[in-house]
């Protein structure tokens, strides 16, 4: 891990590159999770088989990443929060995970992005662009109001 952070984009930005076409969007959350909700278009590379299932990732991925990129689009890399370092100490969001392999593998770091606010951000925000259950999860949970309060704290 070289430690490389990545910026943010917004959820409002992120939108208008999906409708223009010029992003692809990395889910970092499990596959089960990915299979109840996801932003159209998104491929599935769940961080936690980075670790520990790494057959079971898609091996076309990074080159797709990297031939894209240099096209002009940019990666934007999901979970359901997009929790910063500085928000929560010690943890650090699976985009950011996603984010940083894609990099080590020769994605341009410039062409990275992680989801401000994740998922939820883009759920919440009513924004099109959802395919699945559009309400709030966090680590395959649904969320009490309680939780998606003290998460976009």
């Amino acid at each position: 891990d070289t430690g490389v952070d990545f910026e943010f984009i917004s959820t409002r930005e992120a939108h208008a590159l999906l409708k223009s076409d010029k992003a692809i969007f990395v889910d970092a959350r499990d596959t089960d999770d990915f299979k109840i909700s996801k932003i159209q278009t998104s491929y599935s590379f769940p961080a936690n088989d980075m670790m520990f299932k790494q057959d079971k990732l898609d091996k076309t991925l990074v080159p797709r990443c990297i031939d894209l990129t240099a096209k002009g689009k940019t990666v934007i890399c999901v979970s359901d929060a997009g929790i910063s370092g500085m928000k929560n100490r010690g943890h650090v969001s699976r985009c950011r995970h996603v984010a940083q392999y894609l990099h080590e593998l020769g994605v341009e770091r410039d062409k990275i992005r992680r989801l401000q606010g994740g998922l939820n951000s883009w759920k919440k925000s009513g924004l099109d662009g959802i395919l699945g259950d559009r309400r709030c999860y966090y680590a395959g949970s649904l969320m009490t109001s309680e939780q998606e309060v003290k998460v976009a704290m």
